[in-house]
């Protein structure tokens, strides 16, 4: 009888254990929530999409609400809709500006209401016993008290670093020069404020030829533009008002030299594409355009040492017109 009882305790206590376990990997295994969306989505929509997936599946069954997220993404690209269905017929729709902002927006709809609520129960149970009563003032109104601590605020401001590096060709006079230039960009939703710092190290031109101070500048800019979302990528357009310093020297055949400088105001347009290499990089291409309007007008000219005579051999006017193809990378440091 000793033997018998302890056999027996012995299977029913191995029986609960394993309906135990299979309890908890059933938990494990089956995520709290479900995420739809279309088969065909914009790369960053696509990787935000995965993102907020592989952080339900971490998620055990107790800390969100079972839910169903149905995911749209607007035809350009630019902006999504997430709506949540709960288990017992809520439902509610977030707006979600950017890729980066869907999982914060997807887990906040997950969490923002307790598991095992009795609010939503009751109001349903009192709507089943009064067959008279109106079934959907409670669903509805539970629907629009869900919080969105994840909510975008409705103006997003961000700043990213650049530096570009490319060529510059000028007119009337002809150089080729190495530009390079930094950039600090502001972006209010889709509005641009930057700040940009450049300069041409060295220049070969038409009539010297390959001289390291024939031709240097250093210029400042202030930038004001819109960014167009194209998808994944992006496009800035703008005018910029810009401070232009420049330092010409120029050598006579027989040995002697001729040095100056000129300090002018600029206006400029620029049209930069960006794309994305990360959630934080982008490479970019930027072209630009460029008039010296006191150039223009009057043209900056160089002193002729005593002796030599203007002719073929005349030192070049500075700059008045100049164009400038770029490349180079910007980083994200605020959003």
């Amino acid at each position: 009888m000793i033997l018998g009882s302890t056999a027996g305790a012995v299977v029913a206590l191995a029986t609960a254990t394993r309906a135990d376990a299979d309890a908890g990997a059933g938990d494990a295994a089956v995520p709290c929530a479900r995420v739809d969306a279309a088969a065909e989505l914009p790369a960053a929509w696509a990787e935000a999409l995965a993102e907020l997936r592989a952080q339900i599946a971490k998620l055990r069954a107790g800390e969100c609400e079972p839910m169903v997220l149905s995911l749209a993404v607007a035809a350009d690209g630019r902006s999504a809709r997430v709506a949540a269905t709960a288990s017992d017929g809520r439902r509610t729709e977030r707006d979600v500006a950017r890729p980066e902002a869907l999982v914060a927006t997807g887990l906040g709809l997950l969490m923002s209401v307790p598991p095992g609520s009795t609010s939503t129960p009751t109001a349903t149970a009192t709507a089943t016993s009064t067959p008279t009563s109106t079934p959907t003032p409670a669903p509805t109104s539970t629907a629009t008290e869900i919080p969105n601590p994840a909510s975008i605020p409705p103006h997003a401001l961000r700043l990213w670093l650049g530096l570009d590096l490319g060529g510059r060709a000028t007119a009337p006079t002809s150089m080729a020069m190495i530009d390079v230039r930094a950039t600090g960009q502001l972006l209010l939703d889709h509005w641009m404020l930057a700040i940009a710092l450049g300069g041409a190290p060295t220049a070969v031109t038409s009539q010297q030829g390959l001289d390291r101070d024939a031709y240097r500048e250093v210029s400042a800019a202030l930038e004001l533009g819109h960014r167009f979302d194209l998808g994944s990528a992006a496009l800035d357009v703008g005018g910029d008002l810009a401070i232009v310093a420049m330092r010409m020297e120029y050598d006579f055949a027989d040995g002697r030299e001729t040095t100056g400088s000129d300090v002018e105001l600029g206006l400029g347009a620029l049209a930069r594409f960006c794309l994305p290499l990360g959630p934080s990089w982008a490479l970019t291409l930027a072209a630009e355009g460029r008039a010296l309007p006191g150039n223009a007008i009057s043209a900056s000219l160089l002193e002729v040492p005593q002796g030599e005579t203007a002719g073929p051999g005349a030192p070049p006017t500075f700059p008045a017109w100049s164009a400038a193809l770029r490349v180079g990378v910007m980083g994200e440091l605020l959003r």
